[in-house]
C-alpha cells in the first residue's frame, strides 16, 4: 500500500500569508475576523509568534479563539498589508531575497551642444597700479670689440696763390678744327633763265632720307566680274533615305470594373451522427487509512 506525505503547515518553512504585522493591543482590538486569519505579533507574551484565528466572528458577539505558532529560523511569509515578504531569523524582518548581479551600465548620452559665448564685459576704466621698479642689473664686462673710427675733420683753408711766372717762349700745340657751320637758307627761284653754265662736277650723294610715315592713298576697287553660267542639274540619287522612327505605343486602356455578382455558395455537408456515450465505471471501494507523523520531514504520512 503506497505512503503519501502531507505537509504540517505549523512547521513548514514557507508559511501561509499573514494579514498584517500587529502589536498585541492591535490584535485584541480587532472587531471582525475570519477563521484562518493570521497575524505576526511584535510584542507581548507572544512576541514574534504567528496568531492563527480558529473561528470567525466579531468582537461584539463572539470571542476570538487564537492559536499561537512559534516560528523557526528560515520561515518566510507574505504580508498582505505591507505587500512585502518577511523572514524569521530570531526576529521578523523584510526579506529581499538574493541580490542579483548589477545590470550593465547604459550607454553614455550624447554630449549637449555648447552654450553660446557670453558677451564680453566692458573695458575697465581703472588703471592698475604701476609695478615696482626692478633692481639695476649688474654692469657688463668690458667689450673686446673696437668702436667705429670717428669722422674725418674739415679741410683746412687754401694757402695764398704764388707769383705769376714769366711768359713761355714755346708755342703751344694747334687747337682742334671747329665744327662746320650750318648751311644757309635756299634763295628764291630766279625768273630769268641765265646762260647754261659749264657742267659742274658731280656732287657727292646725299644721305638717304628717313622712311616716310605717311601711308599713300588706297587704289580703287576693281569692277566685279560677270556671273558664271548655271551648271547642269545632277542625276536622281539611287540611295534610299533613312527610315523614319517608330511611333510611340498608345496608352493602355482602363481596367474594367469588378463584377458585382457573387457566385452561388456550395451546399453544406450533412453533420455526422453523435456516437453513443460509454457507461460510467463503478467506484472502487475505499481502503483503510493509516497515518503517522514523520518528524524528519515534518509531515504526516498516510498509508492507503
Amino acid at each position: 500500500m503506497p505512503d503519501y506525505r502531507i505537509a504540517t503547515m505549523d512547521e513548514f518553512p514557507f508559511q501561509h500569508t499573514v494579514k498584517d504585522v500587529n502589536t498585541q493591543a492591535a490584535l485584541e482590538a480587532l472587531i471582525l475576523w475570519t477563521k484562518g486569519d493570521r497575524y505576526i505579533l511584535t510584542d507581548g507574551a507572544n512576541a514574534t509568534k504567528i496568531a492563527y484565528a480558529n473561528n470567525s466572528g466579531s468582537g461584539t458577539y463572539v470571542a476570538v479563539d487564537w492559536t499561537y505558532i512559534t516560528p523557526a529560523a528560515g520561515w518566510i511569509c507574505w504580508s498582505d498589508s505591507a505587500n512585502e515578504f518577511y523572514k524569521f531569523n530570531g526576529s521578523w524582518g523584510l526579506y529581499f531575497g538574493a541580490i542579483g548581479p548589477t545590470g550593465a551600465t547604459g550607454a553614455t548620452g550624447a554630449t549637449g551642444a555648447t552654450g553660446a559665448t557670453g558677451a564680453t564685459g566692458a573695458d575697465s576704466t581703472v588703471t592698475g597700479p604701476t609695478g615696482a621698479t626692478g633692481a639695476t642689473g649688474a654692469t657688463g664686462a668690458d667689450s673686446t670689440v673696437t668702436g667705429p673710427t670717428g669722422a674725418t675733420g674739415a679741410t683746412g683753408a687754401t694757402g695764398a696763390t704764388g707769383a705769376t711766372g714769366a711768359d713761355s717762349t714755346v708755342t703751344g700745340p694747334t687747337g682742334a678744327t671747329g665744327a662746320t657751320g650750318a648751311t644757309g637758307a635756299t634763295g628764291a627761284d630766279s625768273t630769268v633763265t641765265g646762260p647754261t653754265g659749264a657742267t659742274g662736277a658731280t656732287g657727292a650723294t646725299g644721305a638717304t632720307g628717313a622712311d616716310s610715315t605717311v601711308t599713300g592713298p588706297t587704289g580703287a576697287t576693281g569692277a566685279t566680274g560677270a556671273t558664271g553660267a548655271t551648271g547642269a542639274t545632277g542625276a536622281d540619287s539611287t540611295v534610299t533615305g533613312p527610315t523614319g522612327a517608330t511611333g510611340a505605343t498608345g496608352a493602355t486602356g482602363a481596367t474594367g470594373a469588378d463584377s458585382t455578382v457573387t457566385g452561388p455558395t456550395g451546399a453544406t455537408g450533412a453533420t455526422g451522427a453523435t456516437g453513443a456515450t460509454g457507461a460510467t465505471g463503478a467506484t472502487g471501494a475505499t481502503g483503510p487509512v493509516n497515518q503517522t507523523y514523520d518528524a524528519a520531514y515534518k509531515c504526516i504520512i498516510i498509508s492507503l
